[in-house]
């Protein structure tokens, strides 16, 4: 298993994913506004896998702040349900972050639940 750049081959088992982690409406949730029209950041995009299996995804969307800084809206990150525990999604933001560093982001927001 290791950590890769997301790829359009990844779209279908990324949705499906998502879909499970967080629900087929999981669109209409508030932060799904913040990310219309606006495509992922590439850089920032991410799965755990082996070979043509996906296990974990992360994704890091532009957000504007005031005085026209940015920051980066971490998310949604999802892990397959048969692969919890195994500190996949601890894996996935420990190189995305350190990744942003290293493009020279300096914010992150999160919005979901308080233990993350």
């Amino acid at each position: 298993m290791s950590i890769i750049a997301e790829q359009p081959a990844h779209a279908a088992a990324i949705e499906t994913i998502l879909d499970l982690a967080f629900g087929v409406k999981r669109t209409a949730k508030t932060v799904y506004r913040l990310r219309v029209n606006v495509p992922p950041i590439a850089e920032l995009s991410f799965v755990n896998a082996r070979a043509d299996e996906v296990f974990a995804t992360i994704r890091y969307w532009p957000v504007s702040i005031t005085n026209g800084e940015t920051a980066l809206l971490l998310g949604p990150i999802a892990v397959a349900r048969h692969r919890h525990g195994e500190g996949l999604g601890a894996a996935l933001i420990d190189h995305s972050l350190s990744r942003a560093a290293l493009l020279g982001h300096s914010a992150v927001l999160l919005v979901g639940d308080a233990p993350y």
